[in-house]
């Protein structure tokens, strides 16, 4: 029976996914890199691209994953652009530290498709003087799924050509509109990776490599059998499953935020059907009164839990469209987030209250948490705010002045998001050319 952490069951199937990367046929011409994976291996191949970002790696590739925006919407590539200038935002002060010339790159690109994105980042990573390897684009979007309009893009693209060690990286099943269209398709510069990893099977190899009476061994059992059930949509298993480790996680002192996790875990896998957000919405409010549970005994992970679950039920409620319900909650995320490493959560869960409280018609409620949202951004660096949703809520109060008669404050809120963001962010939103909504 093996103990050893660093030969486990998880650990062998991510050395596996790492050996089919490195192990692969590689070229210096762009590809497509084509994983077929199912929702149950697709984590696995995640873990091996936040591996490759740590001191773990095993190639000197530079991967770069993009999960923002759905593929099937116009507004795709406006995400995928804001998300990569908050990528560099976010690695300003080590790109400012290697002498990287980035600024040129926080412009938001105004046209030139998926291809002229592609372009943007090879020349981004031209100027990394430490980069040797190849650049991987994983398009991995949280929402949506692989569609028949993004495989005629990506193909498009390999008909052009990719730029020379540039490399796209999708993930697709065999038989959806990427595993149609690209398998074995080598003549279009497309690799097919098989990693085949059983993932079914991995919950009790996990298990057998510990002791079973073992609670943290019981508990990870049950927590991955949950999630596994969950991705595939069988749901009265996940809820037994779920409600197993819950009550295992109940008996241990020092476990509570677990029962906070598994509840939130399972409304996150209710929240994408519409059909199923009621229960989701009730799991996330279960969840939070498990973490303020956490956090009454004192124990330290049911504060982060809390912003966690808080932020999951707004959410919920969001897409349920309960405005109100989901303002209030969101007021209650940004009260939560008040130390000063949470400022940025506490801005955006202003701006997000004060976009439910407009959609629910509360007016003056939508004003006062907008300017709680500029008020906070005033914690925060200036060199920090351009590629952050500030600008949208300028934009919101400047609306606002209009329909509330309060054009005596046009001045200072010019004044202030000038000063925050730059005498440009209102061309900011428009480059974008996509709102910020939820």
């Amino acid at each position: 029976m093996s103990t050893n952490p660093h030969s486990n069951a998880a650990v062998r199937r991510l050395r596996q996914v790492q050996r089919l990367y490195t192990e692969s046929v590689t070229t210096e011409a762009g590809r497509l890199m084509l994983w077929i994976a199912g929702p149950e291996e697709k984590p696995m191949i995640e873990a091996f691209v936040l591996t490759e970002d740590s001191a773990g790696a095993v190639t000197r590739d530079l991967f770069l994953t993009f999960v923002q925006g759905n593929p099937d919407t116009s507004d795709y590539l406006a995400n995928l652009d804001a998300e990569f200038r908050l990528q560099l935002e976010s690695a300003r002060d080590t790109l400012l530290g290697q002498g990287v010339p980035f600024e040129p790159y926080l412009t938001p690109l105004r046209s030139g498709g998926l291809t002229g994105f592609l372009r943007r980042i090879h020349s981004f990573a031209g100027t990394l003087t430490h980069h040797r390897g190849r650049t991987v684009v994983f398009l991995n979007p949280a929402q949506g799924r692989p569609s028949d309009s993004l495989a005629t893009t990506l193909q498009q693209l390999l008909v052009s050509g990719l730029p020379a060690g540039l490399d796209v990286m999708v993930c697709d099943t065999e038989d959806g509109p990427l595993g149609r269209r690209f398998t074995g398709r080598e003549d279009w510069h497309v690799r097919t990776l098989r990693p085949e990893l059983h993932m079914d099977q991995l919950a009790r190899e996990l298990a057998a490599e510990g002791d079973p009476e073992d609670p943290a061994v019981r508990f990870r059992t049950l927590f991955l059998e949950m999630s596994q059930s969950g991705s595939r949509g069988a749901f009265d298993s996940m809820r037994e499953q779920g409600e197993a480790a819950r009550q295992l996680a109940q008996q241990q002192i020092g476990w509570e935020h677990l029962v906070a996790t598994v509840l939130a875990a399972q409304g996150a896998h209710l929240l994408p059907h519409a059909d199923r957000r009621k229960e989701a919405v009730s799991l996330f409010r279960q969840a939070r009164e498990a973490a303020q549970l956490a956090i009454d005994v004192g124990n330290p992970a049911g504060r982060a839990v809390l912003l966690q679950c808080l932020n999951f039920e707004a959410a919920g409620l969001l897409h349920a469209k309960e405005y109100p319900a989901a303002a209030a909650t969101y007021e209650e995320a940004a009260a939560r987030a008040d130390r000063e490493d949470e400022a940025f959560q506490r801005m955006e869960a202003y701006r997000l209250a004060a976009w439910c409280f407009d959609r629910g018609g509360a007016q003056e409620q939508a004003w006062q948490c907008n300017l709680d949202a500029l008020q906070t951004a005033e914690t925060i660096s200036p060199d920090l705010l351009r590629g952050s949703t500030l600008p949208y809520v300028g934009q919101a109060l400047l609306e606002g002045v209009e329909r509330m008669n309060r054009h005596d404050a046009i001045r200072d809120i010019r004044h202030r998001m000038e000063r925050l963001v730059g005498a440009d962010w209102e061309e900011l939103i428009e480059r974008a050319q996509t709102p910020a909504t939820p």
